[in-house]
């Protein structure tokens, strides 16, 4: 091999402290419950969904962890005033096992950002923590002690504990990504449209074209209100329980929730329905994002067209919902709207979603979800009873339905048939 550059270890060592730097504070910051706090890493964008997830932690332990341990040995190793008091056959079997184990933790953890599964996303942050990995590996592989006689009993180590580390996660047992928080202190509501007589709440939620006898649901001490009759539904609003979800019809984790509502109504037929609150995470239309959340695209322009298709024809409603929540992203409008066209006609809907009522729901679900989003960042939101709220999305679907059976004290339903 060719000696390496004089500058490898100044490389190096720059690389890989760069790559510590990241992994300590989401360390710190997984450890102290605050991985939203990472700039350019909110709960509602996809980053946190990487960093928060199930594929973050190992038995509990977050993955930064141990790769901060590789780079601080890397950094140390590299030190003329560290490395001298190690034999260097011993010094560079270290060097070269990081090397192959970051490689190969980049391979596995970049794969899932690709293949985009359950609780995977683009990050930057992870991404900026492997590139700068496989820069500091490339400049151990390059230096003139790494032969190949040398270098693969370490590399078959390192493939060993990538593979391990990557078998581990897919198998064993997935970590809570959720949150279940109740509180006394109900968050700061906001007014809605006028309630249309006097025996309903002044501040009840309401979105319909054909008002229909009203089915308030309250929580947070009645400070949130809903016509569970007269809002975007699932299922039908005379159901024993109730919930509301604040989401973005352009947002993962949102997406994958919607499968679970899916199993949720298979395991308890009829005992369910769901008051749908779309949240643009988008600044057009929502004022109350915080400065490090990045603009989801159309989402927006999907909220408005949801709310007028359930505004002119609420039989088509779930259908177009769905539909939405399948879209490719990023988001393209334009297929939602001659969608939207084959059930409302097109000048209807375009008067719609221009319309001060959708302006002002839109100004109140955003308003909410800023409220509730005190608690804890992570979308979607679900409000389950009283106080009772649910933040983000579960490991699994059968986590999830197991959740809201508890929350209920409904009777667990039977294993399906194999």
């Amino acid at each position: 091999m060719q000696p390496a550059p004089p500058t490898a270890p100044i490389l190096r060592i720059a690389a890989s402290t760069t790559a510590a730097a990241i992994c300590a504070v989401i360390t710190w910051l997984k450890f102290s419950g605050r991985i939203s706090s990472l700039a350019g890493c909110g709960s509602e964008g996809g980053c946190s969904q990487a960093l928060g997830g199930q594929w973050s932690q190992l038995a509990g332990i977050p993955i930064t962890l141990p790769a901060l341990a590789l780079h601080l040995g890397i950094i140390a190793l590299s030190l003329p005033a560290i490395a001298e008091r190690f034999q260097p056959a011993t010094r560079q079997r270290f060097l070269s096992f990081a090397a192959c184990t970051l490689i190969g933790a980049a391979l596995w953890f970049i794969g899932l950002m690709i293949w985009g599964g359950r609780g995977t996303a683009w990050c930057p942050w992870c991404l900026a923590t492997h590139a700068a990995g496989l820069i500091s590996a490339t400049s151990i592989l390059r230096s003139s002690h790494s032969r190949p006689a040398s270098l693969f009993p370490t590399a078959a180590a390192a493939t060993l504990a990538t593979t391990s580390l990557a078998l581990a996660q897919i198998f064993g047992p997935a970590p809570q990504s959720h949150e279940i928080t109740s509180t006394t202190t109900p968050p700061r509501a906001t007014a809605s449209s006028p309630a249309p007589d006097s025996t309903t709440p002044a501040n009840l939620r309401q979105f319909t074209g054909s008002p229909r006898p009203p089915r308030p649901v309250s929580f947070f001490n009645g400070q949130f209100a809903f016509d569970a009759a007269n809002l975007p539904i699932l299922g039908s609003p005379d159901a024993p329980h109730v919930l509301v979800e604040y989401f973005d019809y352009t947002c993962g984790s949102c997406r994958d929730l919607y499968k679970d509502l899916g199993s949720l109504k298979t395991a308890h037929p009829d005992k369910f329905a769901v008051v749908l609150i779309p949240c643009p995470l988008n600044r057009s239309c929502n004022p109350n994002l915080k400065p490090n959340i990045k603009d989801h695209e159309a989402a927006c322009d999907l909220a408005r067209l949801a709310l007028a298709v359930w505004k002119h024809s609420p039989a088509s409603f779930p259908r177009f919902h769905e539909a939405l929540l399948k879209l490719p992203l990023p988001a393209n409008p334009a297929p939602a709207f001659e969608l939207a066209a084959t059930a409302v006609p097109p000048d209807t809907l375009r008067a719609t979603i221009q319309s001060p009522e959708v302006a002002a729901f839109l100004a109140s679900s955003t308003s909410d979800y800023a409220s509730l989003a005190a608690q804890n960042l992570r979308m979607p939101k679900l409000l389950l009873r009283d106080s009772i709220m649910m933040h983000g999305l579960a490991n699994s679907a059968e986590t999830f339905v197991a959740e809201i059976t508890r929350q209920f004290s409904l009777p667990k339903s039977p294993a399906p048939p194999k």
